[in-house]
């Protein structure tokens, strides 16, 4: 008895594991290309600016970082896990990369775009969506 509860736990387990991907899968698909095209070319030009110092935050502004932290997390989960499952989990790490707060975030970014292969795969991207390519530093 104990055998049949134990592959029922698994086959939902499996179960829900399986809509999470293809859930995923299909929105990187959307979102990824949208929120690439909304760019600006020479974005990765300006990606050194400083940032607001968290102490000078008022509460609406507080509340916006922290439900975008939150989001860029979920992203960075999604697109590890899409390294094993189908969907575009390098660009789906770079969008929650962007979207997160932390030090040393810039570097990371640098590292990543630096990669010829993601620089090829933005661009592509852009080109789809009858933009005009990335101005790379």
């Amino acid at each position: 008895m104990n055998f049949f509860s134990t592959s029922v736990v698994t086959q939902n387990f499996l179960s829900w594991f399986a809509v999470l991907s293809f859930s995923t899968f299909i929105i990187s698909l959307l979102l990824i290309p949208w929120a690439v095209g909304k760019l600006p070319p020479d974005y990765f030009l300006h990606i050194t600016k400083e940032k607001t110092p968290l102490f000078s935050l008022n509460i609406s502004s507080f509340s916006l970082l922290v439900i975008r932290n939150i989001f860029g997390f979920i992203l960075l989960l999604a697109g590890i896990a899409m390294i094993f499952l189908p969907g575009q989990g390098i660009l789906t790490i770079l969008a929650g990369i962007f979207l997160l707060s932390f030090p040393g975030k810039r570097k990371i970014i640098r590292l990543f775009i630096s990669r010829h292969s993601v620089q090829h795969s933005l661009d592509w991207i852009r080109a789809k969506r009858g933009r005009q390519p990335f101005l790379w530093p």
